[in-house]
Parts: C-alpha cells; sequence; structure tokens
C-alpha cells in the first residue's frame, strides 16, 4: 500500500491509498500526516475501511443492474469480489 499526498512541497495532506494492485481509494478530506506515526496511520487504517464499506456499499446497488464485462473495467477487483460473493450468500440464504 502507498499513500498519496497533496502536491504542495512538504504537504501533511493525505489524498489516497493505492493498492498494490494500482487501486486508487480517496480518503476524503481532512486527513493530516502529523504526531505520532501510529496515531495518523491508525487514523488512515480506519478511514479506509470507512470508504471501501461506503464503496461497496454503493457498488451493491450498481452491480445487478450493470453488464458484467463494463461493471469490470469501472470498478475495481475488491468490489467485484465483495459483490459476488455477498449476492452468492443472499442467494443462498434469503433475508
Amino acid at each position: 500500500m502507498k499513500l498519496t499526498f497533496g502536491s504542495e512541497e512538504g504537504s501533511i495532506d493525505i489524498l489516497e491509498m493505492v493498492s498494490g494492485e494500482d487501486e486508487h481509494v480517496g480518503l476524503g478530506k481532512n486527513l493530516k500526516a502529523r504526531g505520532n506515526v501510529e496515531d495518523w496511520m491508525t487514523l488512515v487504517e480506519l478511514r479506509m475501511k470507512s470508504e471501501l464499506t461506503l464503496a461497496l456499499k454503493e457498488g451493491l446497488v450498481d452491480y445487478d443492474t450493470k453488464v458484467n464485462q463494463s461493471y469490470q473495467s469501472i470498478s475495481p477487483a475488491f468490489f467485484l469480489e465483495g459483490g459476488s460473493l455477498y449476492l452468492h450468500a443472499l442467494s443462498l440464504n434469503p433475508l
């Protein structure tokens, strides 16, 4: 995982996370790398989980309405995998 910081020299604004698969996840506003590394890295982790959860929820709404090949081109592998597993589990055990 890599973090992308603001464009100004010495910026402490954390803008996004980039996965090993080169998937970019925006981390929202007001996330700063200041103070103890352990503290702001914990905040990065919490924000990342929050943003991915929100994006997965939004992706599930679209999952059945998009043609699979076009969906793959616009959505990270995380959402395809998570969405397909969720829908498969739902089909086995309907709510």
